[in-house]
């Protein structure tokens, strides 16, 4: 076992983890086995066979309501703090306890963003998207302080574009069709 997993949940969890690769012949993404037959699923043996609540697949006890914040390395804290409040419009919260690392937590609408004084993994496509009203108003006033922004592009029925932070995490604005 891991150093740091020595919980009993843990284990267990763990344990569920182990049974799934020694399963031979089962194909995670399809549930069936080489053969074609029906097998339950290792999250649903890791949860005793009642993993789905419904016909959405959902869990009966997790029922996600929004994503409260997400969590990003900074190699540069002050700018990279400016860049989230001055620039994209963030406010600074007051109420961060000391977690051990630099940091500020930013509310940006009903979201937040923790900056985390770190190093900064590669970009490898990981990133997370705010959502603006206006995406042709945002990319303007971007470009207008010397950014660069890829986009906006379609996606779907709405539109997006991208641009980095100073630490070079990668933020996607996106703007959604409105809603009659």
């Amino acid at each position: 076992m891991e150093a740091g997993r020595q919980e009993p949940g843990h284990q267990r969890v763990e344990e569920g983890r182990a049974e799934e690769v020694e399963q031979p012949g089962h194909t995670e993404d399809t549930g069936q086995t080489q053969g074609g037959a029906c097998t339950q699923s290792g999250h649903d043996r890791m949860l005793g066979g009642r993993a789905h609540g419904g016909p959405t697949g959902q869990t009966l006890g997790m029922q996600p309501l929004a994503v409260h914040h997400v969590a990003i390395n900074v190699t540069d804290l002050a700018s990279t703090t400016h860049f989230y409040t001055e620039v994209l419009g963030g406010t600074v919260r007051a109420d961060r306890p000391d977690v051990g690392v630099g940091g500020a937590w930013i509310d940006l609408g009903a979201s937040q963003v923790h900056l985390l004084e770190a190093a900064v993994a590669p970009a490898l496509g990981q990133h997370f998207a705010i959502g603006v009203a206006d995406l042709d108003g945002a990319v303007g006033e971007l470009r207008d302080r010397g950014l660069a922004v890829y986009g906006p592009v379609p996606i779907g029925a709405g539109r997006q574009a991208f641009v980095a932070d100073p630490s070079g995490n990668t933020v996607e604005l996106v703007e959604s069709p409105a809603v009659p």
